[in-house]
């Protein structure tokens, strides 16, 4: 039998006590301590003796558990008692008892505690009523995991759980207190100070400042600046913009420079050419330091042309003017002679190319000649043609001389000859040269035609009729031009 259910039933038994539970007292049993305090002594329970426990197989239902099942007494002195002894009879009987010895009909169901227990609710060892149900999920979305936190990256998982990731938002920034100045980041998932906020505009017509409320801001300034035209100074700012001052001076006081100025890096200074007039001469390698100069292969320019005078009359009529070419000077003069009139019939004239070493020593070349006319009628022809009167290398014609023997006419020419310096320019060593077969005796009024100082022999005219009746020298100033050619000072 079980032993619990026996200890319900004899507790019930114990406790009930007769006519508590509405039972009628039967012979033999015991009374209950509350119907007669003086039946249970202290004596009884001080002795120390067993209950008796007998087993009737004889008497009604009422007397115990019938069908079976003997009649228990018991004598007890209290409820306690009854437990006891409920205690040591089960475990001695609980052998013995078949199952079959109860029939199910005398048992109520709520006489039978299950083999498990029902838990007392108020109990810390009671099993969760809602272990078994599932919770629901955390969030749906990372917007239900807001922690409030700015360094952490809030996001709900595909099992409904927040996550709060720390190091994701590392360096980004973040704040923290109420300054738009301040500068902070994240960091572990923690808001740390990185520094102050930096306000420039890259201005500088203008006070960078930060303000705690409204952020960086810009104020005009009047500070020197610069307008990014390197030929203007003293640029100073004026509403936020830089305003450009005056123009720089480039002017290095040099004849022999030329200055300009770049935008981008300011005054430049570079060499006039050489031969540029300057205070004292000419420029040579940007300095001034040439009272003349030339080249060694120069071209001249020649100008303040002047006629040096006349040999002969003003008879007959006026010839070409001949001369050379720009790169040549006139270096010598030739006759046609007539022996029959002792006069000259025709002139020619010889030019040469100019040359000069690194020195400035000059050289000439002769390279072409020029006849002018004359008819050679009334028995001027036959004439004779005298040698050339050539000048010395590096000397050009200055001038002629020789003698008329009326009012036209002339003969007994002679050539002077100067040397030439690199700058064109004659020098004031002459040579006079006779021109060899024009003597035509000792009569006549010598006549002459020199070159002006500083020129030379430009070219001739003649008036001619029979023979030749004059011969004019037209003179001029000779410059040379050296384009693309290193200068040769004058010494």
């Amino acid at each position: 039998m079980n032993k619990q259910l026996f200890a319900v039933l004899l507790g019930l038994f114990a406790l009930g006590c007769g006519d508590d539970l509405g039972w009628e007292k039967q012979a033999g049993e015991v009374d209950c301590p509350h119907d007669d305090a003086d039946t249970t002594s202290s004596e009884d329970s001080d002795s120390g003796d067993q209950p008796d426990l007998g087993v009737d197989g004889g008497g009604d239902d009422t007397d115990g558990v019938s069908d079976g099942l003997d009649t228990v007494e018991v004598e007890v002195g209290s409820a306690s008692d009854a437990t006891e002894v409920a205690d040591e009879f089960a475990s001695d009987t609980e052998a013995d008892i078949e199952a079959d010895d109860i029939e199910a009909d005398d048992i109520e169901a709520d006489d039978i505690a299950p083999d498990s227990v029902t838990p007392d609710p108020d109990s810390n060892n009671a099993p969760d009523a809602d272990a078994n149900v599932p919770l629901p999920p955390e969030c749906t979305e990372a917007t239900d995991c807001n922690d409030s936190l700015p360094c952490t990256f809030d996001s709900c998982d595909n099992d409904g759980k927040c996550l709060h990731d720390k190091t994701l938002l590392d360096d980004t920034p973040c704040v923290t207190d109420s300054s738009v100045c301040t500068l902070e980041k994240c960091l572990d998932g923690k808001c740390l100070g990185a520094g102050e906020v930096y306000c420039d505009d890259q201005n500088p017509c203008t006070d960078d400042l930060c303000d705690a409320l409204n952020g960086c801001e810009y104020w005009p300034n009047i500070a020197p600046c610069s307008d990014g035209n390197a030929c203007t100074q003293t640029d100073m700012c004026a509403a936020k913009v830089c305003v450009a001052g005056p123009l720089v001076n480039c002017d290095d006081g040099n004849d022999c420079t030329l200055d300009a100025c770049d935008i981008a890096t300011g005054c430049t200074v570079t060499d006039a050419p050489d031969g540029t007039p300057c205070v004292d001469g000419f420029c040579k390698d940007g300095l001034c330091g040439c009272a003349s100069y030339g080249c060694a292969a120069p071209s001249f320019v020649y100008s303040s042309e002047v006629a040096a005078g006349m040999l002969g009359g003003m008879g007959g009529g006026v010839g070409p003017k001949m001369g050379c070419a720009t790169t040549d000077v006139l270096i010598g003069i030739g006759f046609d002679f007539s022996p029959a009139t002792k006069t000259v019939t025709r002139t020619t004239v010889v030019c040469g190319t100019v040359t000069a070493d690194g020195n400035g020593v000059v050289s000439t070349t002769q390279t072409t000649t020029e006849k002018s006319g004359g008819s050679g009628c009334y028995g001027w022809d036959p004439s004779d043609p005298t040698p050339l009167a050539i000048c010395p290398i590096g000397w050009v014609i200055v001038g002629i001389e020789g003698k008329c023997p009326s009012s036209t006419l002339f003969h007994s020419v002679s050539v002077t000859c100067a040397k030439l310096n690199v700058d064109g320019t004659p020098s004031d060593i002459l040579q006079t040269t006779p021109v060899v077969g024009t003597n035509g005796g000792g009569s006549g009024t010598p006549q002459s035609a020199m070159c002006p100082a500083g020129t030379i022999a430009r070219y001739f005219e003649t008036r001619a009729g029979c023979g030749q009746d004059a011969l004019t020298l037209y003179c001029a100033k000779a410059t040379p031009t050296c384009a693309g050619q290193p200068i040769i000072c004058k010494e």
